[in-house]
C-alpha cells in the first residue's frame, strides 16, 4: 500500500491536538473512510466547529486536505495492480 500520513491535527482557532496516531490506527488495506468529529479525536475546543488538517502521501504524490467537523476523510487505495499480479500467479 502506498497511502501514509505524515500529520494531521484536529481542532480550530489555537486549540489544536495531534490525531496523527488516531488515523494510523484506522487505516485498512484499502485505504482509510473516517468522520471528522469529536467522538473519534476529543473536543480540544468545546461549542466551536473544529477541522481536521491532514497531510498524506498516495502513490509517492503529497497532498494537503483540510476537513470540516462532521465531514468525512476517504482515501480509497487502489489495489489493481496487486489484483493483477495475484491472477497472473494463480492463472
Amino acid at each position: 500500500m502506498n497511502f501514509k500520513i505524515h500529520s494531521a491535527i484536529y481542532g480550530e482557532g489555537d486549540n489544536w491536538i495531534d490525531v496523527k496516531n488516531i488515523l494510523d490506527m484506522q487505516i485498512t488495506p484499502n485505504g482509510i473512510n473516517i468522520v471528522a468529529n469529536n467522538h473519534l479525536f476529543g473536543d480540544p475546543s468545546q461549542f466551536k466547529l473544529k477541522q481536521l488538517k491532514v497531510e498524506y502521501s498516495l502513490d509517492g504524490e503529497t497532498k494537503n486536505k483540510i476537513i470540516n467537523e462532521k465531514e468525512n476523510f476517504t482515501v480509497i487505495v487502489n489495489n489493481v495492480s496487486k489484483q493483477k499480479q495475484l491472477f497472473s500467479i494463480f492463472s
